[in-house]
């Protein structure tokens, strides 16, 4: 090969290898300015979603208005969180780390579609009291939520703090500023936040008297208070003579405990009135199977069994 060959070959592979440079080059360029104004770390935006912990309605009228019943007298506990729902992926949806600063909560009268109320809406607050995870992971300031998972905090709020009356109730979630479009991708507009209609219910007859006890119970026992809880389960059977829910309450309290043989001998009453209908005042085993019932048994009896000291 001449010279001038030699030459022009090195010249058409120099020419060939400073092209690629400059193209990974502008690459580079293109993932760095993609990065800093966040689009290379785009993520999907978590769903709200908010529930209410409360006890069912045993004695009492158990056609409630909404998904969740509240006596007067007792707290209202509600779990807010964070969630992945979007169906089918993405594999992860993201939050801020400090997103329960980040939202906004109202309650008002009436039904989740009654537009006449939203004007007489008042701001929820929620003190965060115990948080809980579920297949999520902290990465930077995110939370990333995989398929299902969540980030979820409880509070507990006062019925007379907002002035609630006998009634149907909304409370409704949302992200208190708009999706930030640099950051995140939404694919559901309409699913970001949530809805929850409850029923708000004045304490009016003996059953609901029982029903009040029975909750008020259930929420000593979630505070661990077990005293309290065994002393308002004490009260529900000194009216009742027999009831399967204050004896099943009772076996969970020495549960938690560590009681078993205590919690054993309660599980074992709770099973047999439950089994010989003994509860005669109790609403929901009156509409039970006898075949139910014996299942409902055997229940408790496993739970009694799952007993560890």
């Amino acid at each position: 090969m001449d010279g001038d060959a030699l030459r022009s070959d090195l010249g058409h592979e120099l020419g060939h290898a400073i092209g690629m440079i400059r193209l990974i080059t502008v690459a580079t360029l293109i993932f760095v300015s993609m990065s800093q104004t966040g689009y290379a770390q785009k993520r999907f935006r978590a769903m709200l979603r908010v529930q209410m912990m409360w006890t069912n309605v045993i004695y009492g009228d158990a056609n409630i208005q909404g998904q969740a019943l509240v006596l007067n007298g007792e707290p209202i506990r509600l779990e807010i969180s964070v969630v992945n729902r979007y169906p089918g992926g993405p594999p992860r949806a993201s939050a801020e780390r400090d997103w329960p600063n980040r939202i906004t909560a109202t309650i008002r009268p009436g039904g989740r579609f009654d537009d006449t109320t939203v004007k007489t809406a008042k701001p929820l607050r929620c003190n965060v009291e115990t948080t809980r995870d579920y297949h999520n992971e902290a990465i930077d300031e995110f939370v990333e939520l995989e398929s299902d998972g969540y980030q979820l905090v409880q509070c507990q709020l006062a019925p007379s703090d907002y002035g609630l009356a006998t009634g149907k109730y909304t409370i409704e979630l949302n992200w208190s500023e708009p999706t930030d479009a640099q950051r995140y991708s939404v694919r559901y507009p309409g699913w970001l936040g949530d809805t929850l209609e409850f029923e708000f219910r004045d304490v009016r007859t003996r059953q609901d008297e029982l029903d009040l006890l029975l909750h008020l119970a259930t929420h000593a026992w979630l505070d661990r208070n077990f005293d309290e809880a065994m002393r308002l389960t004490a009260q529900v059977l000194t009216r009742t003579g027999e009831s399967a829910e204050a004896q099943m309450l009772r076996g969970r309290i020495r549960k938690t405990q560590g009681l078993c043989d205590a919690a054993r001998a309660e599980f074992e009453r709770a099973a047999d009135v439950v089994e010989r209908g003994l509860d005669a005042q109790n609403r929901r085993l009156a509409l039970e199977s006898t075949e139910m019932r014996w299942k409902m048994a055997s229940e408790l009896r496993a739970e009694a069994r799952d007993c560890r000291n």
